[in-house]
Parts: C-alpha cells; sequence; structure tokens
C-alpha cells in the first residue's frame, strides 16, 4: 500500500509517496527543485 504525504522543508510543502515494495520514500522532484530555486506555490 502506497502512502501519500506531504513533507515540509524550509516551510515549503514538497509532496511525498511511501513505496511499500522498495520500503523507501520517493519525493517530488519538482517540489524539491521550486524549494531550492525558492519559487512560491
Amino acid at each position: 500500500m502506497n502512502k501519500i504525504s506531504i513533507r515540509f522543508f524550509d516551510d515549503r510543502k514538497v509532496r511525498a509517496v511511501w513505496d511499500d515494495e522498495n520500503a523507501k520514500w520517493r519525493f517530488s522532484v519538482l517540489d524539491i527543485i521550486g524549494v531550492l530555486r525558492g519559487l512560491d506555490d
């Protein structure tokens, strides 16, 4: 079962999904780039 979550980095939303098969969190690359570049939502 995949779990969808919203994580926060530097008070910005970053979408994440839990991958049960690989037991890892997967994060949205677009959200991370937006945080690093300082783009607003």
